[in-house]
């Protein structure tokens, strides 16, 4: 008959489903708000990617270096923060180009960070001008964040094999090596990694986290 009473709103009668879906059923917006308010914060989260710490794998040998607009720079920098740097050969029409590219789309990549890191292109002695010219074409101008630089054969050698933990065992020479170096504001190397996309990911979070804690041990 129409007024009487549910059985589950009888005294002593249990409701059907329970306290917990009752109150679910009565209030589904404020259920539902809660849920959203604690599950998709733990997603995010979950969802982030884990960056390892930046292990010290060594140390940039001290030299003095010449831009290619004729100014001396030491190395390490010393601009308090950290650093990319990569070894090419200036007569190389292979690898040298898709190094310079993959700088300038890490660049792009660091900046989307909202840093803004210094890189160093060691250039082999006596790059002739064209070499010279693709490397400011790619990354512009020598500045506080450019450094295109290069140093009597000696030099360069010394560097690179200092650079070896990050850049491989084919420092060895003068040719161009497909991978690029992370360093810290102290000189101490990071990381390295390989070109492509992954490789240049990889060294985006290592840089961000390393300059989140700039003093790691």
């Amino acid at each position: 008959m129409s007024g009487a009473p549910d059985a589950e709103d009888e005294p002593g009668v249990a409701p059907h489903g329970g306290p917990i879906r009752r109150f679910v059923m009565k209030h589904p917006f404020w259920v539902a708000t809660i849920f959203g308010l604690l599950f998709f914060p733990t997603l995010k989260l979950m969802s982030v990617r884990h960056t390892p710490p930046n292990p010290l794998l060594g140390q940039v040998s001290p030299a003095a270096v010449t831009t290619t607009s004729g100014s001396t720079v030491q190395l390490p920098l010393a601009t308090g923060e950290a650093w990319f740097v990569s070894a090419l050969d200036a007569g190389d029409t292979r690898v040298t180009p898709a190094v310079l590219s993959a700088l300038r789309d890490l660049r792009t990549q660091i900046e989307r960070e909202r840093l803004s890191l210094p890189i160093v292109v060691l250039l082999s002695p006596d790059a002739s001008p064209e070499a010279i010219a693709l490397a400011h074409q790619k990354l512009g101008a020598n500045s506080e964040k450019t450094y295109i630089v290069t140093a009597d054969e000696t030099t360069i050698m010394t560097i690179r094999e200092s650079l070896k933990p990050a850049l491989g065992d084919g420092v060895k020479g003068l040719k161009s090596l497909a991978r690029l170096g992370l360093v810290d504001a102290s000189g101490g190397i990071r990381a390295g990694a390989p070109i492509g996309a992954l490789g240049l990911g990889e060294l985006v979070r290592r840089a961000v986290a390393l300059e989140q804690r700039p003093n790691p041990p």
